[in-house]
């Protein structure tokens, strides 16, 4: 593969933000971590882990495939599973924290929730439209967009686990 910078990156990022919610989360904990904050930190390590996983799946098949559009739509392929792995965890978190538990008082809360059904949908779409090829021939574009949503929903994740606290009593 002649560029792998941009994928290399991405995966660093994702590790250095599961590695700094690892940080914070042993923090906030004071011995014992909240269930909220556990399931946070889960999704932080699940999907920051997958896309470290999917930044280095194109390395790889580009081995045996070498350069070639079937590289991009073969990890995009992989993509399309993994989208399915997080985004329905991603879509029933964000309606039960950001919907339902909250009230109208936290409109931040709930905007930057919803923004991660819509990522887990770009992300989807993405691989989808590049591993069928349409609108444009499968390319490295497509893959590292829809890379970078799910990075986003890693950041996302992180500023809940960071920013807002869980309600006193549950």
């Amino acid at each position: 593969m002649s560029d792998t910078n941009t994928l290399l990156t991405i995966a660093q990022l994702a590790v250095g933000l599961i590695g700094v919610s690892a940080i914070v989360s042993v923090f906030l904990s004071r011995g014992d971590l909240h269930r909220y904050d556990r399931w946070r930190f889960a999704m932080i390590v699940l999907i920051g882990m997958l896309v470290v996983f999917l930044a280095f799946l194109p390395i790889w098949v580009g081995y045996f495939l070498g350069e070639s559009d079937w590289t991009w739509r073969t990890a995009s392929m992989v993509g399309i599973v993994v989208s399915l792995l997080f985004g329905v965890p991603s879509i029933r978190y964000a309606r039960r924290e950001g919907f339902e538990a909250l009230g109208s008082e936290d409109g931040t809360r709930r905007t930057h929730l919803s923004a991660l059904p819509a990522l887990a949908a770009i992300a989807f779409v993405l691989s989808i439209a590049n591993s069928l090829g349409w609108p444009l021939p499968p390319n490295q574009f497509f893959y590292e967009a829809g890379l970078f949503t799910s990075l986003v929903q890693v950041a996302i994740y992180f500023v809940d686990l960071t920013v807002f606290r869980p309600p006193e009593g549950t």
